[in-house]
């Protein structure tokens, strides 16, 4: 089997989809600048092939439509990030991981799969990982759970893609380690399928944890089960009593018992005392954003817990992962809480609209940022957007005329003469022309659950015509002594992918 057989088979992901990355430049701290952008066609053989050899980089989306996954990556955005020390702490924890330097300079670490594995379990299995190694709050691919489908199950989206390793394989910066050394991209091949691992020995992999914090957060438990780092033992204190306080009545007392416990060595009695008093003074909270809990964070889990960030945390519900869907008008997909969201223009400008479509999606209120944070952060998702080039047809302007043919298409049998137009759901096609009448195309688009347009739009994209030209007409035909009010178009002569598709021009006029 050919090397690229062997990556395509190890990366099998989405099967409909690929990324592709365009470097721009290089910035001053070494991370690649470029455009990410989706394809909307299988990853084949010949693409692995023209990644291997340098021609074009490629992406896999790891999630499948079956929303389970063949691998998954711990994605460590931290060009400074000392690799060999990262393959260490690996291998002390006994993690089926396969360590990768990225792209950018910083670190993947993938798990490969012996058997599809539901993306849920990964990510749980991969954010719990992260933590323990330091790195709590990197991305997790997949990074959805599920992807974003209609009412009647069809997929609506992509999915969120990685670069994948060993790019321009010769001369690769995008190369695995072992023990420290790079290695090539047979013997990585050869070590990542050595690694797979079943969905049971995912779940029995357990991280080392404390049981003397009885419902608390897992930082503490995991950096009282590996020590707490040089320096920090303030400011763990300093957290470790905010946890007695929320558990305890007497917790000055089991405060002093922590230290001497699980500090080495503990913190002189006086220093306790200051902040037995710091914490009486005001109603403080876990500090999950300063060291040492901040690399081990894992919130997800720590929401769950009795005496974790729970409420007074916040719901942890921020858009993540944009992508950009070109159709007309755009469409929007992010992840929530890995969650796929589909979203409208209006729904990232407007912070109560987001709000809204989570309760309805998730079944979660985010809590409220200052509008000031929230517009900075759309601002950042959209610098880091990934786009879709999508078919006309994937809008709600392409899916009318996509409905417009078919509905012509369909009836056009129907009639055998204009007389028929008495009956308004015949389509008369006479001379190049599909007649039709108002009241029939909108009562099969309402059976087709079509209900982007009013009637006046639809009036105005049949008067812009599709492809540019030959738009339709309006008729008032005498048919037995009745004049009928109808519209023809021209005979559609290309697939309706194919077509441009005009603006909705914003003159609003009755559709008859």
């Amino acid at each position: 089997m050919s090397t690229a057989s062997r990556m395509m088979e190890l990366f099998a992901g989405l099967d409909r989809a690929h990324g592709r990355f365009t470097i721009k430049n290089q910035t001053a701290k070494g991370k690649m600048v470029g455009r990410a952008s989706t394809e909307l066609s299988p990853p084949t053989l010949e693409l692995w092939t023209k990644h291997l050899s340098g021609e074009q980089g490629i992406g896999i989306v790891p999630i499948m439509d079956s929303d389970s996954c063949w691998w998954g990556c711990l994605d460590i955005d931290d060009h400074s990030v000392d690799l060999p020390g990262l393959e260490k702490k690996i291998i002390k924890l006994n993690l089926p991981l396969v360590l990768a330097r990225s792209k950018s300079g910083g670190a993947h670490c993938f798990l490969f799969m012996a058997e599809p594995c539901e993306a849920r379990t990964m990510r749980d299995a991969l954010i719990e990982w992260s933590a323990a190694l330091g790195f709590g709050g990197c991305e997790v691919f997949p990074k959805q759970v599920q992807l974003a489908k209609s009412e009647d199950g069809k997929p609506q989206d992509v999915g969120n893609w990685l670069n994948m390793p060993y790019f321009d394989a010769r001369r690769t910066m995008r190369y695995g380690l072992n023990l420290g050394e790079a290695m090539s991209c047979t013997d990585f091949l050869d070590l990542a399928f050595s690694t797979r691992v079943t969905v049971d020995e995912l779940l029995s992999v357990e991280m080392p944890m404390s049981d003397a914090l009885e419902g608390g957060p897992p930082c503490l438990q995991l950096l009282i089960a590996q020590g707490f780092p040089e320096g920090t033992r303030n400011e763990a204190l300093f957290n470790l009593g905010v946890y007695c306080r929320m558990r305890y009545d007497d917790w000055e007392d089991k405060l002093e018992d922590l230290n001497h416990a699980v500090m080495d060595p503990p913190l002189k009695s006086a220093e306790v005392q200051t902040l037995i008093k710091s914490l009486k003074r005001k109603d403080y909270f876990y500090r999950c954003g300063e060291p040492p809990l901040r690399p081990v964070c894992n919130k997800s889990k720590c929401l769950r817990c009795k005496f974790g960030v729970g409420d007074a945390g916040g719901v942890d519900v921020s858009p993540q992962g944009l992508t950009l869907v070109k159709t007309s008008p755009p469409v929007w997909f992010v992840d929530v809480d890995g969650v796929r969201m589909q979203l409208e223009t209006m729904d990232l400008l407007n912070q109560d609209r987001f709000r809204k479509r989570c309760m309805e999606t998730i079944c979660k209120l985010p809590s409220k940022r200052k509008m000031n944070d929230w517009d900075k952060m759309v601002s950042e998702l959209l610098e880091s957007r990934t786009e879709v080039e999508a078919p006309d047809d994937a809008g709600p302007v392409g899916l009318f005329w996509s409905h417009l043919y078919r509905y012509c298409e369909a009836g056009a049998h129907q009639a055998r003469s204009k007389e028929d137009l008495l009956e308004v759901s015949k389509v008369w096609k006479d001379d190049g022309r599909l007649f039709f009448r108002s009241p029939g195309l909108l009562a099969y688009l309402d059976r087709q659950h079509f209900r982007d347009f009013a009637p006046h739009q639809i009036w105005a994209l049949l008067r812009g015509g599709h492809n540019g030209g030959g738009g339709s007409d309006h008729h008032a035909i005498r048919i037995q002594g009745t004049c009928v009010q109808c519209w023809s178009i021209p005979v559609f002569d290309t697939p309706v992918g194919d077509r441009e598709i005009p603006e909705l021009p914003e003159k609003e006029e009755e559709f008859e």
